[in-house]
């Protein structure tokens, strides 16, 4: 499990700034740019759910799992996207079967990595907009306290469709790319 793990930690090093060790104010630039774009989003949802509700529109759980539904539909539409390329498409695939690891810990840090971008996309996205919902729709402490396990849970299901999703995808991409249009 450790391999696995050191091989994740070096595909979100070699994707993204976060992680790196090199420099703790890269880290906290890193940090504060994902916080401004929180808070960002956060104001944007907050303004959005202000003028639509002035509407009339009532916060229930009807519109709360419209949205979780409108939620898993772009997450499943981005993942396929993620799987595809990490999985299939990623230039570091032929450096990375070279280190002495297995094929199933391979295959493992590549869908955990798979998992670890939805779930920063579905933070993104998710974190903003239920507490704008949650303010607007004056939800209890259970609702806030159950969005760290909606941000866990949500991306795992499109994530399994997109893995099944992407073999019929990639075949048809095999097949584009030898018979030219």
């Amino acid at each position: 499990m450790r391999t696995t793990l050191n091989l994740l930690r070096l595909q979100i090093d070699n994707h993204t700034d976060l992680l790196k060790t090199a420099s703790p104010r890269k880290m906290a630039i890193s940090a504060l740019k994902i916080l401004v774009l929180l808070v960002a989003l956060t104001a944007a949802f907050a303004y959005g759910c202000m003028r639509i509700f002035i509407l009339g529109f009532a916060i229930n759980p009807e519109l709360i799992s419209l949205v979780l539904l409108i939620v898993q539909a772009f997450t499943l539409a981005f993942s396929i996207a993620h799987v595809i390329g990490t999985l299939y498409l990623s230039r570091d695939n032929q450096l990375l079967i070279c280190l002495p690891v297995t094929a199933n810990q391979f295959f493992i840090s590549k869908v955990l990595l798979v998992y670890f971008k939805e779930l920063v996309f579905d933070a993104l996205l998710c974190i903003p907009l239920f507490l704008s919902l949650g303010v607007f729709g004056g939800m209890s402490a259970s609702f806030y306290l159950a969005i760290p396990l909606y941000i866990l849970l949500l991306p795992i299901l499109p994530i399994v469709l997109a893995s099944f999703l992407s073999i019929p995808i990639m075949r048809v991409m095999a097949f584009l790319k030898r018979h030219a249009i």
